[in-house]
């Protein structure tokens, strides 16, 4: 068994986050309310993401709105996923080359100079209907 002596993460998910989340519903009629709700997740500063590389803190927040039946039979909604439009880089990692032609690095390994990077997902809206069949 080798061993080597390092004090990196074995993670690369920051040490916390935080989630916030709330729903507000009112009664339309005698069977259909409508709701807002909401979801934050705020992630601090991540030197763990990247080799070399500290990711900045940044948020995502999603938020829907809609009408429901009282039992929650059925529900028609809209929705939108990373509302404030957050581009955040989450990792810059280097990818590994596919061939061995090309220059190589201080111990002889190819390198391919390209790297992999990961984003924030895109801002996103949609209209989204459910409908619970059988036991609920």
């Amino acid at each position: 068994v080798a061993r080597c002596a390092s004090n990196d993460s074995i993670s690369r998910s920051p040490l916390w986050n935080m989630t916030l989340q709330s729903e507000y519903s009112l009664p339309i009629s005698s069977g259909i309310e409508g709701f807002v709700r909401g979801f934050m997740v705020y992630y601090p500063e991540n030197p763990n993401s990247s080799q070399g590389v500290e990711i900045d803190s940044y948020s995502l927040l999603n938020m829907f709105a809609g009408i429901r039946s009282a039992d929650y039979a059925w529900e028609v909604s809209v929705f939108g996923n990373n509302v404030l439009n957050t581009d955040q880089i989450l990792s810059i990692n280097p990818v590994a080359p596919t061939s061995a032609g090309g220059t190589a690095d201080i111990f002889n390994r190819p390198v391919s100079n390209y790297q992999s990077i990961s984003y924030t997902p895109r801002q996103e809206f949609g209209l989204m209907v459910r409908y619970a069949f059988g036991a609920r």
